[in-house]
């Protein structure tokens, strides 16, 4: 998805472009993809860790050395966390590192200069999960539940500061060409099923959100083919077939079946 949102960026005229993320061979792979397509664009690379603080600050102090400001901040690192709540304690502090606590170190990291520019633009990815309840899916739940509070409460401090900074939050559905879709199917129908009955959307659409976002500084955006809003007692969301994929994805973590759901990037 990040790769897309940067093609975006730069289609829409930001010349200047930070990726960062784990893997630098990667990064730079795709900084020669953006240079190529976008002639004029200047595309720096950094590995970064975004649940290291330091590391963030590091981040933000390259760009602000290269290219003196940072206008946009677009907080996309993410992994997922799908277990039964009662044998996942090991997953907590990874899920929670980089979903809540590296969007908050980024934007804590360029906050300063933008105060200081006068401007900016920090865009969170959510999530739909944040809006609805997903059992066995708590602890990623629980983090982009933080992270869409966290983005009204920081875009509304912003606005009573006058800062002249702004921030919104993206809540993506089940992404049907990326991410848990088809990065790590399961076998079956599930997910196919899942998204039937609770929606989903695209990478591409998830990254016309993010420009619509910046553009009209839109605060919140769900992009979703169906209108889901939190309500406990609906069957679809704890009974239906997404339940039915993430138990059948703790059932093969149980047997020892190696499972990489943890790892993707949403």
């Amino acid at each position: 998805m990040g790769v897309i949102i940067a093609h975006r960026l730069a289609a829409e005229g930001v010349t200047n472009i930070m990726l960062a993320a784990l893997g630098k061979d990667k990064l730079d792979e795709v900084a020669a993809d953006i240079r190529q397509k976008h002639h004029g664009t200047t595309v720096l690379t950094m590995e970064t860790d975004v649940s290291d603080l330091s590391a963030c600050e590091l981040l933000v102090e390259e760009v602000l050395k290269q290219f003196g400001c940072c206008d946009i901040l677009v907080n996309n690192a993410g992994i997922g966390g799908t277990a039964e709540f009662a044998v996942s304690s090991r997953k907590i502090d990874a899920v929670i590192d980089v979903n809540l606590k590296g969007t908050m170190y980024m934007a804590a990291s360029v906050l300063p200069s933008m105060v200081q520019a006068g401007k900016g633009h920090i865009v969170n990815i959510g999530s739909i999960s944040a809006l609805r309840v997903e059992p066995f899916n708590t602890i990623y739940m629980a983090s982009k539940c933080g992270v869409v509070g966290w983005s009204h409460g920081l875009r509304a401090e912003m606005q009573a500061q006058k800062t002249g900074v702004t921030v919104h939050v993206v809540n993506p559905g089940i992404v049907s060409d990326g991410g848990l879709a088809t990065k790590y199917p399961m076998p079956g129908s599930y997910m196919a099923d899942a998204m039937r009955s609770v929606g989903s959307t695209t990478v591409s659409e998830v990254s016309n959100a993010v420009i619509s976002a910046i553009k009209h500084d839109i605060p919140d955006i769900v992009v979703n083919s169906k209108d889901m809003k939190l309500q406990t007692e609906w069957p679809e969301v704890w009974q239906g077939p997404w339940v039915e994929w993430v138990k059948k994805n703790c059932e093969g973590q149980k047997q020892g079946v190696p499972q990489k759901v943890r790892d993707v990037t949403v």
